[in-house]
């Protein structure tokens, strides 16, 4: 932080020099001007953040000189110390956005505290700034030369010597929290936090001090571990780019910590620093395409599961060996399970739920590892072995009497997928193997009956119906209720009431 101090009486100059502690607060260079033509250079000079300015000086005034300087960029938080005690001074004074307006003799106590409170507020301000361009940067991945030079005069203020760009997604903790955070791992580290959703940030974390990218990959890692240890169980990732000094380059360390993210598909690890040319450029099409082709024949040639996840298993040793780019990737795993599940339509007596898994499924599998699992677990069930055929019944049925017993409850695919440990596409494509109807067909179905059992044995409302079944409101009860009885409420208790 840099100040400038602007008085024509030398005695002041030293007398601050020895009454007040620069480095304590944060300033780490002082400079001086004795008169307003030498304060106006110094301040295009030097750009200080801070100002103390006294009113009355040679060749120009104190308040003349603020009033040159009344512009948006450039223009230093002010202090004025003057021996003057009058209103008008002060009033014009406030008028020109003078922070503090303060007499002499010089209360050391009071500008201590108005400096630090001056030092505090450029920090903020400094910070906001970087987390806003740092948000124009990730949705434009380019930055003029104001938005340049604005970075710039953050990381002057804010003493950043270099920085780096985190990208950290999944369950992540409160933005107010980051700078804490931070400062309890490093007294150095700066940030300034983006929130891109609830689930991701984009994170600039600026350092006061000399820091190799091994140490602030080290440092990231203390941070996941942290996170992990607050919120166990949580899926929190982050990918660091390359340290810089220069602004200009905060849209490409953002793309450096995209990249960064996605090396977590191969690496299997929480926090990944960014390596240049890490993915594959591409893969031929037809290399890629044979994998699609031997899925889909050995699934139509009935052959057992353990033939099809070995070409499965062999799909992903190509990958993990060659690096496809995840996107690809995913989009190459998504093609083969549809060409699974064609090749098994008019085979199987059952439309199979492959076609409700969407490409955004799949990259909820943030690994190659977490993606082959899926993949290998559903085309085992297109396969359907015996055993798993016999093991899958029996969890239809418990799942068929948990619905029947708990109809009032959340009854959400992913929620008894969960509670009962399966895949809620196996559960979804297993439910309607089992018993030749639709999950969430089956759990309307008995919350319409269990419905219109209270509508002919009590006189309970429609609304206190619709929420002792389940329903998510009277509008929803009645609705579904019609659809499925071909009768309202209303029309069905009159015909059957005793």
């Amino acid at each position: 932080m840099k100040l400038l101090i602007a008085d024509d009486q030398a005695s002041l100059h030293t007398f601050l020099a020895k009454m007040m502690d620069w480095r304590s607060l944060g300033i780490t260079e002082v400079i001086h001007a004795y008169d307003g033509k030498e304060t106006l250079l110094r301040i295009g000079e030097m750009m200080p953040d801070l100002l103390i300015l006294d009113i009355q000086m040679p060749f120009k005034s104190g308040l003349d000189l603020l009033k040159e300087l009344d512009r948006p960029l450039g223009k230093p938080r002010t202090v004025i110390l003057s021996a003057h005690d009058e209103f008008e001074f002060a009033r014009e004074a406030m008028h020109l956005n003078v922070t503090r307006y303060l007499l002499k003799p010089v209360d050391v106590a009071l500008l201590t505290r108005t400096l630090r409170e001056l030092i505090a507020s450029i920090r903020e301000e400094g910070q906001a700034l970087l987390a806003s361009e740092l948000g124009n940067a990730v949705r434009s991945l380019s930055a003029s030369e104001d938005a340049a030079a604005a970075v710039g005069r953050s990381f002057r203020s804010l003493r950043i010597r270099q920085y780096a760009v985190l990208s950290a997604e999944g369950e992540l903790p409160p933005v107010q929290s980051f700078g804490r955070e931070l400062g309890g791992l490093d007294a150095s580290l700066v940030a300034a936090v983006h929130p891109v959703s609830s689930r991701k940030y984009a994170i600039l974390l600026g350092t006061t001090a000399e820091m190799t990218d091994e140490r602030l990959l080290e440092l990231c890692r203390l941070l996941a571990e942290r996170w992990s240890a607050a919120m166990p169980g949580a899926d929190a990732s982050i990918g660091l780019s390359a340290a810089a000094r220069e602004p200009e380059r905060l849209p490409e360390l953002c793309r450096q910590s995209e990249e960064a993210s996605l090396q977590r598909f191969y690496s299997g690890e929480a926090v990944n620093l960014y390596e240049p040319h890490y993915f594959a450029a591409d893969l031929r099409s037809m290399e890629l395409h044979k994998y699609e082709r031997a899925i889909a024949e050995k699934l139509a040639y009935g052959l057992q599961a353990e033939s099809v996840t070995g070409v499965e298993a062999e799909l992903f040793e190509h990958l993990r060996r060659q690096r496809l780019h995840p996107e690809k990737a995913y989009a190459l795993v998504l093609r083969c399970i549809y060409a699974a599940g064609q090749a098994l339509n008019g085979i199987k007596g059952d439309a199979a739920d492959w076609e409700g898994i969407t490409l955004g499924d799949l990259k909820g599998r943030k690994t190659a590892d977490a993606l082959e699992r899926f993949l290998q677990e559903l085309l085992s069930g297109f396969a359907d072995p015996p055993r798993e055929a016999r093991l899958a019944g029996d969890t239809v049925r418990r799942i068929q009497r948990f619905v029947d017993r708990h109809y009032d409850q959340d009854l959400s695919l992913r929620r008894i997928a969960a509670l009962f440990a399966i895949d809620k596409f196996q559960l979804s494509r297993l439910f309607k193997q089992e018993l030749a109807i639709n999950y969430w067909a089956y759990v309307m179905q008995v919350r319409v009956g269990k419905a219109a059992e209270m509508l002919v044995r009590t006189d309970m409302k429609n609304s206190a119906i619709a929420e002792a079944t389940g329903f998510v409101d009277e509008s929803h009860f009645s609705r579904t209720f019609k659809k499925l009885l071909d009768q309202s409420p209303r029309q069905y208790r009159q015909a059957n009431k005793r």
